[in-house]
């Protein structure tokens, strides 16, 4: 009779084919939205775009070219030079990201005075201007970083004792470039001075250099298939992250429509006919679960198989990890709105509280942005969502190549809330009455 309750809600099902094509289609449109609009079609490490970036300043124009070249060869940043006037302007208008406001003399960049940088960012554009503002922060850091190690070991270059004449500033200081080079070529008292004082410099410098290569600690970054993040690895395909979360997102809304099939049965009088039946206490129930994990298996062998077609989503490296996954979160969702559907009394009711649920387990659980990329308390509160265990198996799969060996604890997890929610909800029904309950 399980067979026979199965058959006739495929077939009913399937008789909507306008439904069938948005439920199928539906999950990849979006996908491919999100996919293209964050790294393009796969199989590469998605692309950033150069972020607009004005700089302010006069330097010489080989450093100004050298500057140039290095920010546009980093693929980061798209630079234009111009004066504060125009990047205020730029700025404003949305036409840059930030403005990095560059010091007037860039000789105090190698003088123990303080030196001011600005940075100006767009408030429209958060993301992009933070980027510029943390790898500045960042770049500074290890230049003062440096600053503080070398002054903490030769102090007396960075400063002088008092009253102890700047070689420097008195072998430049007044007269013409004429006489300047004079002192120079006759190698006067200034001359000798600055000579040993930047020797002394040079020295300095390359002990500094010499103490830290090689650096007493080495650092190796390896991902998490462990491979070591040099370009060697698997390349990073966005759709490995979007595309299973999309799933089982719009796969929670399927799931939610098969229980309230019950509701609708219900109104059409299709139900009152199935209760006189020979039916099992349960089978109605069982039935309509059956049908729910079918559906949902079917939906995601479609996604998955259309994700590796068209975006060169990754499968994993186990064949059996993928269809065991699947099973196991359909299985689960066919499961999670059945309490539902016995608690509320019509279809509206049912809707409008499942797509709440719906939407908020997809935002606390790992749908829209990785678990990993939230914060703490929204990573602990996931874990008592049911999708979050699907997110993080099919994450295993597709971004890590986890097998069958590594998933099991999770699958475990999916099924263990598949027969927790088929047990309350067979348990609702009974109390409720049973079939007479159902009317």
């Amino acid at each position: 009779m399980l067979r026979v309750l199965v058959i006739k809600d495929i077939r009913r099902w399937w008789s909507d084919r306008q439904a069938v094509i948005v439920t199928l289609l539906l999950p990849l449109m979006l996908t491919a939205v999100l996919g293209i609009s964050f790294g393009g079609f796969g199989g590469g490490a998605p692309e950033i775009e150069a972020i607009p970036l004005a700089l302010v300043g006069d330097p010489p124009a080989l450093l100004r070219e050298q500057l140039e070249r290095a920010l546009r060869e980093s693929g980061l940043f798209a630079p234009v030079w111009c004066d504060s006037a125009e990047a205020d302007r730029l700025v404003r208008k949305g036409e840059v990201r930030a403005a990095v406001l560059l010091p007037g003399d860039l000789q105090q960049l190698l003088s123990p005075e303080r030196v001011a940088i600005g940075v100006w960012k767009d408030p429209g554009s958060v993301l992009q201007a933070d980027i510029v503002e943390q790898i500045l922060r960042r770049g500074l850091k290890r230049v003062q970083g440096g600053e503080a190690v070398y002054l903490a070991a030769w102090p007396a270059d960075g400063f002088p004792a008092t009253g102890e004449p700047d070689p420097f500033g008195d072998l430049l200081a007044g007269d013409s470039l004429a006489a300047v080079w004079r002192r120079i070529r006759d190698g006067s008292a200034e001359a000798e001075a600055a000579r040993q004082k930047f020797e002394a410099i040079l020295d300095h410098q390359a002990a500094l250099i010499d103490a830290f290569d090689p650096p007493a600690v080495a650092l190796t970054v390896v991902d998490r298939t462990g491979q070591e993040a040099k370009g060697v690895g698997p390349s990073t395909n966005m759709f490995d992250y979007i595309l299973p979360g999309m799933g089982i997102f719009f796969l929670m809304f399927a799931a939610a429509a098969a229980a309230g099939d019950l509701h609708r049965e219900r109104a059409g009088g299709t139900l009152r006919r199935l209760l006189v039946a020979p039916l099992g206490s349960s089978d109605l129930l069982v039935g309509k679960w059956l049908f729910a994990m079918l559906n949902g298996l079917l939906q995601l062998v479609v996604l998955f198989a259309a994700g590796r077609l068209l975006f060169r989503m990754s499968l994993g490296p186990d064949p059996l990890a993928l269809p065991l996954a699947a099973v196991a979160t359909s299985a689960m969702l066919a499961s999670l709105f059945l309490p539902l559907a016995l608690l509320t009394s019509n279809e509206k009711q049912m809707g409008s509280i499942s797509t709440g649920v719906t939407l908020f387990m997809a935002m606390v659980g790992g749908n829209f942005i990785n678990v990993d990329q939230m914060p703490a308390v929204l990573q602990a509160a996931g874990r008592f969502t049911p999708n979050y265990w699907a997110n993080r198996t099919f994450n295993d799969i597709a971004v890590h190549g986890r097998g069958v060996g590594d998933i099991l604890p999770r699958v475990a997890v999916l099924f263990g809330i598949a027969a927790v929610m088929l047990a309350v909800a067979v348990a609702i029904y009974r109390r409720r009455g049973g079939k007479a309950g159902l009317l």
